[in-house]
């Protein structure tokens, strides 16, 4: 992902892992999906405000999570497609540095694990 590559050496997080969680420790290179969330959110309302998003608007973020169905607390940044209504999310979480986000509608995301 462009951005990124843009702010990770600026910031110090061209190491950052996917899924860090409380198990990574205190790594400040790490983001959490809350991080994760907010900056990617925060990006995608820029966009939108810069109306760079011709066939999406930002959504509200979504959570998932059900630990007596083993699955583990998760939210991430939402667009929705102006057309249909389809949610999608952009879940940066689940890669490492640069990658691309995995994007998939809401309603296969809240499946996962």
């Amino acid at each position: 992902m462009w951005f990124d590559r843009r702010v990770g050496p600026v910031i110090g997080t061209t190491d950052r892992v996917a899924r860090a969680d409380f198990r990574s420790g205190s790594d400040k290179g790490n983001f959490d999906c809350w991080d994760t969330t907010r900056n990617t959110t925060s990006l995608l309302l820029l966009m939108q405000q810069w109306g760079l998003l011709k066939y999406h608007a930002v959504g509200d973020p979504h959570y998932r999570g059900n630990v007596l169905a083993l699955q583990t607390p998760h939210n991430t940044a939402v667009l929705v497609e102006r057309a249909t209504g389809v949610e999608w999310v952009v879940d940066l979480w689940t890669r490492g540095y640069a990658q691309a986000p995995e994007v998939m509608p809401v309603a296969d995301w809240v499946k996962r694990d």
